[in-house]
């Protein structure tokens, strides 16, 4: 994944500290604010997993 820009981690960081109302684009942000940490795809996929779905593994 290419580096983000200063302006579209601060718009990604807004939208996860809002806590947006669409599900979607709030999963989405934290997808791309964790891959564009470093992170891989297990630990960003335990990120978004929607609440009460996460194994027990």
């Amino acid at each position: 994944m290419r580096r983000l820009t200063d302006q579209e981690g601060q718009k990604l960081q807004q939208t996860v500290r809002r806590g947006s109302t669409n599900s979607v684009r709030y999963r989405q942000a934290m997808m791309l604010l964790a891959s564009a940490g470093g992170n891989r795809v297990p630990a960003i996929a335990q990120l978004v997993q929607p609440t009460g779905t996460r194994s027990g593994k």
